[in-house]
């Protein structure tokens, strides 16, 4: 062969090699600008389409019921999402995306904040009245928080037995069940029966429903009668309990509010009006609920606030009451009684079985009638020994009756016939004294005195109950949150250690023996 033919021969072989370089070049350009187009496209892409939840709990699903309901909102919600750092967990956050999604008209948006850094949260996580990862759901009629800690709930055979059914306990609650049982029996229970519950939905679809209702069962702290305002740490272990009473003056407003479930009357100073009498006695007659708290003093210038308790079969005493035994008595004064905590009612059980004391100072006594009205049920709460007795105010300690036990406590109920002919319950907890929550007698009993005032106002008060509370926890299989499930797992498995690389080196391969065969 000529050289000549060699250099066309060779120039034609290049030739050839350039067009392949370049058409290979253009054509891994083209992927890559597919590729990037892809990544583009999934970008602008919802969440709901562009993820897909491969992880055993499935807790990112969300039912139709709750979609339909987010897809009405016509009020703005904004649910802020504290996340330490800025960085949030995968699954929640595909999960707090389907609800964003499900709206299209834009009312409802998620906001992840930084409690370490944002001043808004900061304080809040701080006090620990907001954890990490909890949201705070909130509208421009109110607010409410679900909490982390009660997003997964457990249970197992041991709690079951226990309790004899099936209780699903939060985080805490468990661990506490298990030093319990561990203090009984000395060893802990086995783990291999447990199961794990997820509640997100029904709390958040709750939440944002409590958020948007119009109206919700409220309290309320009347005014207008001189009354001495309710000490600072008494409202703050209120609003701890989701309890923060409005302001309402009955003979500005002229009607209680139709939200209001239970009234405050806290040391009034004058007397009701004959119109505002009437207005509480309705409301009582309703169903409504009130908490009363008198001081001898002044109350037998109060002649409609003293018979608010007729209703309940119950009557202000006249005097201050005494206890003759010392062991009822604090500082050395017959005045300053240290009461027994009655064991039949509620709230001075729960108490008293929690160590929790009271100390009511210069108090009126409460008597409840032989015979009460048809419908009543009334329970002293706080009482004296049976050495107590009630004196004139007048410092001659004149004695007003015989030595016995006097009520300073009482907490009463009396079933009523609603208007659309159900049955409801009236309820009254009235204290015969105001000096029990000045902040000098409570901080000597540990603040017991304000316990007894905020659990009284937690049984009387209603609760918002939405339907959505009621939705099915979705069980989970293993207390792995990110597990993957046995057959995606394998998959993803197969796939990129098997499929990929192998696919590869064929790919190479074929190349290769390509070139070689030029």
């Amino acid at each position: 062969m000529s050289d000549q033919q060699n250099t066309n021969r060779n120039n034609k072989t290049d030739r050839r090699a350039s067009r392949y370089r370049l058409r290979s070049f253009f054509l891994g350009v083209l992927a890559l600008c597919l590729l990037l187009g892809v990544h583009t496209g999934l970008y602008f892409l919802p969440d709901s389409v562009a993820r897909v939840d491969l992880y055993q709990s499935n807790i990112t699903r969300v039912s139709e019921e709750t979609k339909a309901f987010i897809r009405e909102l016509d009020r703005d919600v904004t649910l802020y999402w504290l996340c330490e750092g800025g960085e949030g967990d995968g699954q929640m956050e595909i999960f707090l995306s389907r609800y964003t999604d499900a709206n299209k008209n834009g009312k409802l948006t998620l906001q992840v904040v930084d409690p370490l850094t944002d001043e808004t949260f900061s304080a809040a996580y701080a006090e620990g009245t907001m954890g990490n990862m909890s949201i705070l759901v909130e509208s421009e009629l109110r607010s409410t928080v679900v909490d982390s800690a009660e997003l997964y709930t457990y249970t197992n055979d041991y709690v079951d037995q226990m309790y004899q059914s099936t209780v699903q306990l939060t985080y805490s609650e468990l661990t506490t069940f298990y030093q319990q049982f561990y203090s009984a029996y000395g060893y802990y229970p086995e783990d291999g029966s447990s199961h794990i519950y997820f509640r997100g939905e029904a709390l958040l679809t709750a939440a944002i429903d409590y958020v948007t209702a119009e109206n919700v069962p409220h309290g309320y702290l009347l005014s207008g009668h001189g009354d001495v305002r309710l000490p600072d740490r008494l409202q703050e272990m209120l609003a701890s309990y989701d309890l923060s009473p409005e302001p309402l003056d009955l003979s500005s407003a002229g009607v209680i509010p139709a939200d209001a479930d239970c009234l405050i009357l806290y040391a009034p100073q004058t007397d009701l009006t004959e119109a505002e009498a009437t207005l509480l006695d309705g409301f009582l007659a309703r169903g409504g609920s009130l908490l009363l708290v008198t001081d001898p003093a002044v109350l037998k210038n109060c002649p409609r606030v003293a018979t608010l308790g007729q209703h309940f079969g119950l009557t202000a005493q006249e005097g201050v009451v005494i206890d003759g035994d010392e062991s009822h008595t604090a500082n050395q004064s017959v005045y300053q009684l240290v009461p027994d905590a009655n064991q039949s009612q509620d709230v001075s059980y729960l108490l008293s079985a929690n160590g929790i004391t009271a100390r009511i100072p210069y108090a009126h006594g409460i008597a409840i009638g032989d015979t009460l009205p048809a419908g009543v049920t009334a329970k002293a709460m706080l009482s004296t020994s049976d050495q107590g007795n009630r004196v004139s105010d007048d410092g001659t300690q004149k004695a007003l009756g015989e030595a016995g036990v006097v009520h300073v406590a009482v907490y009463a109920t009396r079933s009523v016939t609603l208007t659309d002919g159900t049955t409801g319950t009236a309820k009254l907890a009235w204290f015969g004294s105001t000096q029990a929550f000045e902040d000098s007698v409570a901080q000597e009993v540990s603040y017991g005195n304000d316990f007894y005032f905020t659990f009284s106002l937690l049984s009387m008060s209603q609760s918002y109950t939405s339907d959505f509370q009621n939705m099915d926890p979705l069980e989970l299989s293993s207390h792995r949150m990110s597990q993957l499930t046995e057959a995606p797992a394998i998959v993803w498995m197969i796939v990129l250690v098997l499929v990929i690389p192998i696919c590869l080196v064929v790919v190479g391969i074929v190349i290769w023996v390509k070139r070689r065969s030029r």
